[in-house]
Protein backbone atom coordinates (compact mmCIF):
# COMPACT_ATOMS: atom_id res chain seq x y z
CA UNK A 1 0.00 0.00 0.00
CA UNK A 2 1.41 3.62 -1.07
CA UNK A 3 1.70 6.06 1.75
CA UNK A 4 0.19 9.53 0.91
CA UNK A 5 2.50 11.86 0.27
CA UNK A 6 4.69 9.95 -1.87
CA UNK A 7 4.38 12.12 -4.92
CA UNK A 8 3.38 16.24 -5.66
CA UNK A 9 0.59 17.14 -8.11
CA UNK A 10 1.88 19.71 -10.88
CA UNK A 11 0.94 22.70 -11.27
CA UNK A 12 -0.03 23.38 -7.31
CA UNK A 13 -0.16 26.57 -5.85
CA UNK A 14 1.84 27.28 -2.49
CA UNK A 15 0.69 29.70 0.31
CA UNK A 16 2.26 29.96 3.61
CA UNK A 17 4.26 27.00 2.67
CA UNK A 18 1.33 24.61 2.19
CA UNK A 19 0.35 23.72 -1.12
CA UNK A 20 -3.50 24.44 -2.21
CA UNK A 21 -4.44 21.57 -2.96
CA UNK A 22 -7.42 19.55 -1.38
CA UNK A 23 -9.58 16.01 -1.87
CA UNK A 24 -13.11 15.72 -2.46
CA UNK A 25 -15.63 12.71 -1.22
CA UNK A 26 -18.85 12.48 -2.32
CA UNK A 27 -18.23 15.12 -4.92
CA UNK A 28 -21.15 15.05 -6.45
CA UNK A 29 -21.32 17.45 -9.63
CA UNK A 30 -18.28 19.16 -7.80
CA UNK A 31 -19.61 22.14 -5.95
CA UNK A 32 -17.08 21.96 -3.65
CA UNK A 33 -13.99 22.22 -6.29
CA UNK A 34 -16.14 25.09 -7.78
CA UNK A 35 -16.18 27.13 -4.61
CA UNK A 36 -12.34 26.16 -3.56
CA UNK A 37 -10.90 27.06 -7.56
CA UNK A 38 -11.61 30.63 -7.22
CA UNK A 39 -9.51 30.80 -4.19
CA UNK A 40 -6.58 29.01 -6.04
CA UNK A 41 -7.17 25.78 -4.90
CA UNK A 42 -6.66 22.88 -7.10
CA UNK A 43 -7.92 19.64 -6.76
CA UNK A 44 -5.87 16.45 -6.41
CA UNK A 45 -8.74 13.64 -6.10
CA UNK A 46 -12.29 13.11 -6.10
CA UNK A 47 -14.97 10.37 -5.70
CA UNK A 48 -18.25 9.09 -5.65
CA UNK A 49 -20.12 6.13 -6.00
CA UNK A 50 -22.83 7.41 -8.83
CA UNK A 51 -22.39 7.45 -12.49
CA UNK A 52 -25.09 9.60 -13.06
CA UNK A 53 -22.92 12.29 -10.57
CA UNK A 54 -19.49 11.30 -12.38
CA UNK A 55 -20.63 12.09 -16.00
CA UNK A 56 -22.29 15.51 -14.21
CA UNK A 57 -18.74 16.38 -12.62
CA UNK A 58 -17.15 15.95 -16.08
CA UNK A 59 -19.80 17.86 -18.14
CA UNK A 60 -18.74 20.91 -15.33
CA UNK A 61 -14.99 20.18 -15.69
CA UNK A 62 -13.60 17.83 -18.40
CA UNK A 63 -12.85 14.69 -17.75
CA UNK A 64 -9.91 14.22 -15.79
CA UNK A 65 -7.78 11.39 -13.91
CA UNK A 66 -8.37 12.11 -10.66
CA UNK A 67 -12.33 11.71 -10.40
CA UNK A 68 -12.33 8.08 -8.99
CA UNK A 69 -15.53 6.41 -9.36
CA UNK A 70 -15.50 4.44 -6.32
CA UNK A 71 -17.16 3.16 -2.70
CA UNK A 72 -14.92 5.04 -0.12
CA UNK A 73 -14.66 1.69 2.04
CA UNK A 74 -12.30 0.80 -0.98
CA UNK A 75 -9.53 2.47 1.49
CA UNK A 76 -6.46 0.58 -0.22
CA UNK A 77 -7.64 1.60 -4.07
CA UNK A 78 -8.71 5.73 -2.26
CA UNK A 79 -5.37 5.72 -0.92
CA UNK A 80 -2.78 4.82 -3.85
CA UNK A 81 -4.47 7.30 -6.08
CA UNK A 82 -3.98 10.62 -3.64
CA UNK A 83 -0.67 12.17 -4.93
CA UNK A 84 1.40 14.11 -2.32
CA UNK A 85 -0.13 15.62 0.83
CA UNK A 86 -3.05 17.45 0.14
CA UNK A 87 -3.79 20.00 3.14
CA UNK A 88 -7.72 19.84 2.66
CA UNK A 89 -9.91 17.15 2.75
CA UNK A 90 -13.15 18.50 2.31
CA UNK A 91 -17.01 15.38 2.15
CA UNK A 92 -20.11 16.30 1.10
CA UNK A 93 -23.48 14.93 2.40
CA UNK A 94 -23.42 11.66 0.68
Amino acid sequence: MKKVGQQTAPGSKQVLGVRKEFCEFFAGIGLVREGLSRSGWRCVYANDIDPKKREAYEARFGKSDHFHLCDVWNTDDVVERILGQPALMTASFP
